[in-house]
């Protein structure tokens, strides 16, 4: 089994930990869409063991083995062209961890993450902002401390500005953004508030 570089289970922890303080405030069972949820969705086993109560856990990924025995409440599903496979107005919430930053239209992607959210439900989204672009590169082809075919696959970097821009024309949602880790992360909350109702200024 191929090792992992040292720092990648940290990085990834604390994009979790971000993510789930949100997730928590929901006492209900919920539906999830994990997008980008890699190999072995380890993020719905930080869920659990957060004591998240999970109705459906839906992991979405090209590396997934669809094969793979899991929960009865996991289903894991490996995309085959760029619509997210599932119907409207589905999850609670839909969270993408370090994904947009891979895609060569993330706007898209945004919006079909948004159209599978349901109404009062919101999208999560972590990506690295431009500040950590050298660091990044550094860790990953110079100290080999996180996955350098991750970093290699980087075709985007955002900041508070440029997400806005991705959000700019879509209709019934509110946005909130903040940067953490030093400002090399950005943390993107979307708020899906009805189709009637026209985007708010992210705040």
């Amino acid at each position: 089994m191929h090792k992992e570089p040292i720092l990648e289970p940290i990085a990834r922890e604390i994009r979790f930990r971000k993510t789930t303080k949100i997730i928590k405030k929901y006492k209900k069972p919920i539906i999830i869409v994990d997008l980008g949820c890699g190999p072995l969705a380890p993020f719905f086993d930080y869920l659990k063991k957060q004591k998240i109560k999970i109705k459906s856990y839906i992991g979405i990924d090209p590396l997934v083995n669809v094969k793979n025995k899991r929960e009865k409440e996991v289903k894991l599903i490996k995309p085959i062209n760029k619509k997210i496979p599932l119907k409207s107005n589905l999850a609670d919430f839909v969270v993408a961890h370090a994904v947009l930053e891979h895609l060569d239209n993330p706007q898209e992607m945004l919006k079909e993450m948004i159209r599978i959210t349901k109404n009062k439900g919101k999208v999560i989204i972590t990506t690295p902002t431009p500040l950590s672009k050298k660091l990044l590169e550094f860790l990953a082809f110079r100290l080999g401390l996180i996955s350098s075919r991750e970093i290699k696959e980087h075709k985007n970097y955002f900041n508070k500005k440029t997400l806005k821009r991705l959000t700019d024309g879509i209709d019934g949602i509110r946005t909130k953004h903040e940067y953490f880790e030093f400002g090399l992360n950005n943390l993107l909350v979307i708020s899906k508030i009805g189709e009637r109702e026209k985007i708010r200024n992210i705040t």
